[in-house]
């Protein structure tokens, strides 16, 4: 966790001084729900909201009291159970911070505490087509929580997790520098490398800084018990 504290405090300076446009947020802490995996408090005792330009995260609501969890709404189609939302891709479509469309949210297992994304298609037609099949699959990106902020977030597997979850083009950019705000603070902290000559051109295929911390894996699906 100290790693996570340092790279926020940085981030929240790196931002203020190059004037870079994202949010990120005092910490927000949560009271404690033996139901839930304790990386989930963790990080939030350190930041709150954070927007990054192209994905926004958050305490999810259900987690904000025991009783809060316990009168949750429960989606009994959900093929993994009811899983706490920690962030979301999302577009801008008008001027206006409202004028915006999710289109993925990153989740929580609360079984074991890892944070994984649902591609839609595949949800889709686990759903649709395949609901008889007894796994799904998905991205698995970290152990649990806190490891995923450290490294998707305030870290160098960000291009990566926005890659996957929003289909956008991080490395891109203009006048050599990155157009995403929060890949220009990336690279302000020294987390990944600045545009050169030789990267002039989008790419989205370049490898994960830590190949063994995204996973492709098929899961059983799981339900909570309320």
């Amino acid at each position: 966790m100290d790693e996570l504290r340092e790279r926020v405090e940085t981030f929240r300076r790196l931002a203020a001084e190059h004037v870079i446009p994202v949010v990120i947020g005092d910490p927000d802490p949560l009271p404690r729900n033996p139901e839930l995996p304790p990386g989930l408090y963790d990080v939030f005792d350190i930041v709150g909201h954070v927007d990054t330009g192209d994905l926004r995260f958050a305490p999810p609501a259900e987690a904000r009291s025991p009783a809060a969890w316990r009168d949750r709404e429960i989606d009994e189609d959900s093929p993994l159970g009811d899983m706490p939302s920690i962030g979301e891709g999302y577009v801008l479509t008008g001027d206006r911070p409202e004028d915006n469309i999710a289109i993925g949210d990153l989740t929580v297992d609360v079984t074991d505490g890892s944070v994984y994304y649902i591609d839609g298609d595949s949800y889709r037609f686990y759903c649709i087509d395949g609901y008889g099949l007894d796994e799904i699959e998905v991205d698995e990106f970290a152990p649990d929580v806190p490891s995923f902020f450290t490294h998707y977030v305030f870290g160098p597997g960000y291009p990566r997790l926005a890659a996957i979850v929003c289909n956008v083009r991080p490395y891109q950019t203009h006048k050599r520098r990155y157009i995403a705000p929060w890949m220009r603070l990336l690279a302000a902290a020294g987390l990944i490398d600045p545009p050169s000559r030789e990267r002039s051109s989008p790419r989205l295929d370049l490898p994960d800084p830590d190949p063994a911390a995204t996973l492709r894996a098929a899961l059983k699906p799981r339900r909570n018990t309320v």
